[in-house]
């Protein structure tokens, strides 16, 4: 996790190792690690959930390095196992540490600029392969075009992003929850017909061009029988003569 002032300070580590983009569990100062049995499991054997203690390293992160900008580039949970579209853990997992994220930022005043999810879709998890699985989109890998297929924790993850937090239900359904009407189609409209027509470089109206047209049909018919005419008439005097 890179921890930067965007304005004034170069960007420092929030924990002592020699490169950034490190997530927050792979940071170590020296302590030993323990987890309660209460908290939940995943499909990570490293992997608990504890949403409190997501406030906790944000609120020390603010106290102990200045309050920089933190953008918050991974944050999912894990299963096994047979495939369950309906993950009720993942939207569970979403809305306690979101939550958490929420009063870092209201209550405690953490400079929180952004966060995503982990991940958008099921991919591979180094050498557990794909057998851990963070999506919020299933991956049909016995097909081999890989459909993806929304999990039920999309549609409470994309409540959260719309509504930008969490709607009091006290209050009754809120706009943000009511799905976008889609478009109407857009009426066929039929060709307009145009005025005026190109005629031999000039723009004449319709009734003009007609009548142009015409005329110059009726002069060619009489420009060709004038030329048989004047050719008949021709062999007529040689023959005379």
């Amino acid at each position: 996790m890179i921890i930067s002032d965007l304005t004034t300070t170069p960007p420092v580590l929030a924990f002592p190792v020699d490169y950034g983009n490190l997530a927050h569990y792979d940071g170590d100062r020296g302590a030993g690690t323990i987890t309660d049995r209460t908290w939940l499991d995943s499909g990570s054997g490293w992997l608990k959930v504890a949403p409190f203690g997501f406030r906790k390293i944000l609120k020390f992160i603010k106290d102990e390095y200045g309050n920089p900008p933190i953008i918050i580039t991974e944050n999912g949970v894990s299963e096994r196992g047979s495939e369950n579209l309906n993950d009720e853990h993942r939207s569970y997992f979403y809305e306690k540490y979101i939550n958490q994220v929420l009063k870092a930022y209201m209550l405690d005043g953490v400079d929180i600029r952004g966060y995503t999810a982990w991940s958008l879709m099921d991919n591979l998890e180094w050498a557990t392969g794909f057998g851990e699985r963070f999506g919020l989109f299933y991956v049909n890998r016995s097909n081999p075009e890989l459909p993806r297929v929304a999990k039920a924790s999309v549609s409470f993850y994309s409540t959260i992003i719309s509504c930008n937090g969490f709607p009091d239900p006290e209050l009754g359904p809120h706009d943000c929850m009511s799905p976008e009407p889609e478009p109407e189609p857009e009426a066929t409209k039929e060709p307009e017909r145009e005025d005026s027509v190109s005629f031999l470089g000039m723009k004449l109206s319709i009734s003009e061009a007609a009548t142009g047209l015409n005329t110059t049909f009726a002069l060619l018919i009489v420009a060709v029988f004038a030329a048989i005419a004047m050719t008949t008439l021709f062999f007529v005097k040689r023959r005379i003569k």
